[in-house]
């Protein structure tokens, strides 16, 4: 660091943190401090321990031994030297730990001797630790205060607080999607000089242009004209804050601690507390929205109960207005307008708990009285606003000690006639009080009538500060209905059953935590399973067009499979998903993008439209969207201008209703970007319909096979390891400008390409091509250049994942999959229309002649081109001559 450079980080330091002038002064001036103080370098907490633990127990060794020493003690554990810095490897790692080590001020800068420091951090060692990444109590502690102690990490803490941040970001690259490691930097421009990726050699090089927007060490960089970006490295690098706790949660580079952090690390941890990371306790929260919101909110079931508001709103207006017209209707007394008034009688979402008001036992000559009084008080409560006449209106009636009116009967009335005013019954309070003891917010409400005004304050003040990080349950209602499922034993009941809590909690929020090394490893521990050419296939589908239809018989895992992977990505921290049931009414696109609401002004949201909408501002990682049972109804209807978008790149046109009084939070128009999957589940039976050759055109059409039940049974499963690339087939954003390769791209990669028929693949595709689209224009089914450019972007992922043979032995594999998935679903009609065609597509997928009937040929995959095809073609060919039409997914 220049001396420059050291005056400019000293001077961010005091600006941050003026309370430390004087300290930073005095240690420049007594101490001379020079920048090993602020520069920590790629060191890991565990080598740089290691190193001081072997330099200690070896006086006089040098540092040739020293490494030689380290590396033989870890053995073959790759992993140990990795980590952050992934170029860090057994033959470099060793060095760079050491000059962490020193600038950590735990080693002397010239000898192999420790500092009073590095003996102090070797008297807490335990050799049960020692060259492993495990820390033990007093280890984590030390390095804890040390991170602490260091001017440059408590610079770093107040510029996250400041910008209410909780994540450290690598500046990874939005062609790639991987980090950037070398760059230089000119005055303001930074160069990437990257080049091993494949998209490198179209880059222009201004790394700014491509890297995440939100890379802090950019971002440091861009507010001070000498780079600080090194500061969040080191926090991120050297500060063990994801090993604290019991059962740490930690994913990326985002940091969370919990109660057992906090009583194992004590005082140390309560001095990041002041909001730099969210606690676990919000994720909780989310899992437990995520719940609500697949299972019941966006459920048939869920949609009813939150439309049941506007009903009740209806009735409680009516008979308000009944008494209002004409109060002398309250002297009727065969049946008292007060049980309408109140959630007796009429319609309610939460009725009250008696069939009549006279249950509450209040003298009957003394009802007409009352019921002037709640009117008068509601007629007066609905048009103040100033708190303390609010409750003054309040605690006069509650003086007349009528029997009944307490917060459940009386808040909900208050709501229908003043939205301000929400209602609180028993399940908002045991809501409230489940929620605030998640978030250790020593408070709680009530539903006495008299504290109403007071609860209503806190309660929201809760649901604001959840809202900031779940929107949607800002809209009270929804709110309600999730205060309805926690609170319904029938549905969540963790507010009420503290026992089923804590099962969730330990399984959901606190499970073992584990580093699958890939998708099937993933699938395994959830007990899953998948033939791993579907899943390749799905993974390979993805990468060529983010949109994918999965077919197959019920229960087949269509459904699951998106899921799953879905839930694997945001295990890895990568995305998020959603999973949106289509119904039978489907008829428009409001369904999934939601409308303008004429009547409220405002703009009714759904799930599907949120999922989009956090895509476009997170354009580094994929979102799912699964639409489940996608053809109940017609998918044109609802689904048309969404594909347009897709293909077109154009935006979808949401409402046109902004002006300088009501700014809606939904943008005017949608563009669907290129990080959004849409996956599509299908069955078929008499409530479905077909989809269109427009549609299947544009898809990747899955089948999913039933699992032979003896081979599950018995435990008679196939290997399911992943022959390829793995981390390029399950990134699927990465090389996803192959969507818009041309042929010409795809043909100088491919024509190299030798193939075991003593040919190159590229010639030999296009003869395949041609026969099966001249078979299939026989029947109407052929295909045009858009199928043939994406049959053809299918086969390059997949030679990518192979590892770019040069003589391919497995390509017709990969091409059987495509004859399956992009030219046979199309296929449906009678025998006169399918019968010849079908045997001549057969005979294509053959390299063997039989005598018998070719759909009744008892097959053998070695005398078979494509199998999968040859075998799917044989039951069409068999169900067209018993029932006399067939359709591919019948």
């Amino acid at each position: 660091m220049s001396d420059e450079e050291f005056s400019e980080l000293i001077g961010l330091i005091i600006d941050k943190n003026p309370q430390q002038r004087r300290d930073v002064e005095n240690i420049i001036k007594y101490n001379s401090i020079d920048e090993r103080a602020f520069t920590v370098g790629w060191g890991r907490a565990h080598i740089v321990r290691d190193i001081c633990y072997l330099i200690n127990e070896n006086p006089n060794i040098n540092e040739e031994e020293l490494f030689n020493l380290l590396r033989g003690k870890v053995g073959d554990n790759g992993n140990y030297w990795k980590a952050y810095y992934q170029r860090a490897n057994k033959k470099n790692s060793p060095k760079l730990n050491l000059d962490s080590a020193r600038n950590l001020k735990l080693i002397n800068p010239d000898t192999l001797e420790l500092t009073d420091l590095g003996l102090e951090l070797v008297k807490n060692v335990a050799k049960s630790e020692l060259f492993t990444h495990s820390y033990n109590r007093e280890t984590k502690k030390f390095y804890f205060k040390l991170a602490l102690d260091n001017p440059a990490i408590k610079t770093a803490m107040q510029i996250l607080q400041k910008e209410k941040r909780s994540r450290f970001y690598a500046p990874t690259c939005d062609l790639t999607n991987k980090v950037v490691w070398n760059y230089t930097k000119n005055e303001s421009e930074f160069l990437c000089k990257e080049e091993k990726h494949p998209e490198c050699k179209y880059c222009d090089r201004d790394l700014l242009k491509h890297i995440k927007e939100t890379s802090l060490p950019f971002e440091t960089d861009r507010k001070v004209e000498n780079s600080a970006g090194y500061v969040f490295w080191m926090c991120s690098r050297i500060t063990p804050m994801h090993l604290t706790g019991k059962d740490p949660e930690y994913s990326g580079n985002v940091i969370y601690w919990d109660e057992d952090a906090e009583k194992e690390l004590g005082d140390l941890i309560k001095l990041l507390a002041n909001n730099f990371y969210e606690k676990i306790s919000i994720e909780i929260i989310r899992h437990l929205f995520k719940e609500f919101n697949e299972n019941y909110l966006t459920t048939d079931i869920g949609i009813e109960h939150l439309l049941l508001h506007n009903k009740e709103r209806d009735e409680v207006k009516k008979y308000f207005n009944l008494i209002r017209k004409d109060e002398n209707i309250v002297y009727d007394t065969s049946d008292p307008i007060i049980n309408y008034i109140l959630p007796i009688k009429r319609f309610s979402v939460a009725p009250a708990g008696v069939k009549v008001f006279g249950a509450f036992k209040n003298p009957a000559e003394n009802i007409p009285e009352i019921t002037l009084d709640v009117f008068n008080l509601l007629k007066e409560l609905i048009v103040t606003d100033e708190v303390n006449k609010q409750k003054e209106l309040i605690r006069t009636f509650k003086a007349k000690d009528y029997k009944g009116f307490q917060s459940g009967i009386f808040s909900s009335v208050f709501y229908y006639l003043n939205s301000d005013y929400w209602y609180i019954n028993n399940k908002t309070v045991a809501t409230f009080n489940f929620l605030s003891d998640i978030l250790d917010i020593p408070d709680s409400i009530d539903g006495n009538l008299n504290n109403y005004i007071d609860n209503l304050s806190k309660l929201k003040k809760l649901v604001g500060d959840i809202s900031e990080h779940i929107p949607i349950l800002g809209n009270f209602e929804v709110f309600d209905v999730f205060c309805h499922w926690l609170c319904d034993k029938d549905w969540g009941y963790y507010a009420k059953d503290s026992e089923k809590y804590k099962k969730w909690l330990s399984k959901k929020i606190y499970p073992p935590i584990t580093n699958f090394k890939n998708f099937k490893e993933f699938l395994s521990a959830k007990e899953y399973l998948y033939e791993p050419e579907i899943l390749e296939n799905f993974l390979l589908s993805l990468k060529v067009k983010p949109f994918v239809i999965l077919t197959g018989n019920s229960g087949t895992g269509k459904t699951k499979i998106a899921q799953l992977f879905a839930e694997y990505l945001e295990h890895k921290n990568k995305g998020n998903h959603q999973i949106i049931p289509v119904g039978a009414n489907w008829t428009e696109n409001r369904h999934l993008l939601g409308f303008y609401n004429v009547i409220i002004q405002d703009y009714q949201n759904t799930p599907s439209l949120e999922l989009l909408l956090k895509a476009k501002n997170d354009k580094n990682n994929p979102y799912l969207l699964i639409l489940d049972e996608m053809n109940l109804s017609h998918v044109e209807r609802y689904f048309a201008d969404f594909l347009s978008a897709m293909e077109s790149g154009k935006s979808i046109p949401l409402h046109s209703n902004n002006n300088g009084e009501n700014e809606l939070t939904v943008p005017e128009t949608l563009k669907i970007v290129d990080n959004v999957f849409v996956v599509g589940t299908v069955n078929v039976d008499e409530t479905t319909y077909m989809f269109s050759p427009k549609v299947l055109d544009r898809a990747n059409t899955i089948e999913f096979a039933t699992y032979p039940a003896k081979n599950y049974i018995l435990g008679e499963f196939e290997d399911n390891n992943f022959k390829g690339d793995v981390e390029y087939l399950e990134d699927p954003l990465s090389n996803k400008e192959i969507r818009e390769a041309k042929i010409d791209y795809l043909q100088d990669a491919l024509i190299h390409v030798q193939i075991p028929e003593g040919a190159d693949l590229w010639t030999f595709l296009a003869e395949e091509l041609h026969q099966f689209q001249d078979t299939l224009s026989e029947a109407g089914f052929d295909f045009g250049f858009r199928v043939i450019d994406e049959i053809l972007r299918f086969m390059y992922v997949a030679w990518i994942y192979e590892n770019k043979p040069v003589k391919w032995t497995n390509w017709r594999r990969y091409f059987d999959a495509q004859i399956m998935q992009k030219m046979l679903p199309k296929m449906h009609g009678s025998q006169r229309e399918l019968d010849v065609v079908l045997e001549k597509l057969f005979n294509l997928c053959c390299n063997s002649e039989s005598d018998t009937t070719w759909y009744l040929q008892e097959l053998n995959d070695a005398n078979l081109f494509y199998p999968t095809s040859a075998k799917k073609l044989q039951w069409m060919g068999k169900t067209l001559q018993e029932k006399r039409f067939v359709s591919f997914t019948n």
